[in-house]
């Protein structure tokens, strides 16, 4: 057991990203750009065969450089979205609207070279352009709706244990600040010789005894408590006040509940707990060093057994 007077000291592990792309679904991206690209050397053939030619001095404007501009940032862009993963819809939608904004900029651009008729521009310029930004509009809609989905799971991931799904630390920390102004009570547990089963049965049964345990502590911690695994074999409980006797009773029934459990035939499991109440204006630290006093002494005192906190 490695309880720590300084858990409120210790700054959770960082939370890593695995969400990356696949690299075969990026490559499965890539053919939109080829599609693209042929539909723009399509539509700038045509216009160098079928429609006569402007003065040059026409590219050397202020304007015809912005519509440059505007074609190739639109291209940067539609490339960056092909090499990024993205939901499918939000792909479709950026894709499409991209390329039709594209089909738009580079009819502005030709317009700059060759004399195009009025209905050029008004259904391979305005139509695209309108169609494609609102697209686009709807992709980029799509796109910060997921992201705020994102950012939701990965806040209720950071203040989870992977293993367990029970409190981490970090949350262990939140509901000891939200509760010390009303009082709470404490149980740490610590299952008994666990190295043992993790030497003599392997990591994936050790696994397996966690995880049970943590049900054990959802199914019988009361209403308005939380439960939490603070790190390799160590669990502790916040729940709300309660008497003496109660807390006695909640942590024996806890204890008989884990004893109970028989992972394998020839593997039985057993938790030691210490509890206690927090006073008036005690500083988290001190009810943690208070109730950890008191596990270690059902430890010495033979394990499988409860200690309240004194003084």
């Amino acid at each position: 057991m490695n309880t720590s007077p300084n858990l409120f000291d210790i700054d959770p592990e960082p939370i890593h990203d695995v969400g990356e792309a696949p690299a075969a679904q990026a490559t499965r991206r890539w053919p939109y750009l080829v599609v693209i690209g042929g539909v723009l050397a399509f539509e700038i053939g045509l216009h160098l065969a079928l429609l006569p030619a402007l003065p040059v001095s026409r590219l050397l404007s202020f304007g015809a450089g912005a519509e440059v501009m505007i074609a190739l940032l639109l291209s940067t862009i539609l490339v960056m979205v092909q090499s990024r993963e993205l939901p499918t819809r939000v792909h479709l939608f950026l894709t499409v609207g991209l390329g039709l904004w594209l089909v738009s900029a580079t009819a502005d651009v030709m317009d700059e070279i060759v004399r195009q008729p009025i209905w050029v521009s008004a259904f391979v310029e305005d139509v695209p352009r309108i169609a494609g930004m609102g697209l686009a509009s709807l992709g980029l809609l799509a796109l910060i709706g997921h992201s705020g989905r994102m950012m939701r799971e990965l806040r209720l991931l950071s203040l989870r244990e992977a293993l367990t799904g029970l409190g981490n630390r970090r949350r262990f920390k939140q509901v000891v600040a939200q509760r010390q102004s009303l009082g709470y009570a404490l149980l740490l547990m610590d299952l008994d010789h666990f190295k043992a089963v993790n030497d003599r049965f392997g990591h994936a049964v050790g696994d397996e005894v966690l995880s049970r345990v943590a049900d054990v502590l959802r199914e019988l911690a009361p209403a308005g408590s939380e439960s939490f695994r603070l790190g390799g074999e160590e669990f502790a409980v916040v729940a709300e006040p309660l008497t003496d006797s109660e807390l006695e009773a909640l942590a024996r029934r806890l204890c008989r509940s884990v004893a109970a459990l028989r992972p394998r035939e020839d593997l039985s499991v057993t938790m030691s707990v210490g509890a206690g109440h927090s006073r008036p204006d005690e500083p988290p630290l001190e009810l943690m060093q208070r109730v950890d006093r008191a596990l270690y002494r059902a430890k010495a005192e033979g394990r499988n057994r409860v200690a309240l906190a004194g003084a």
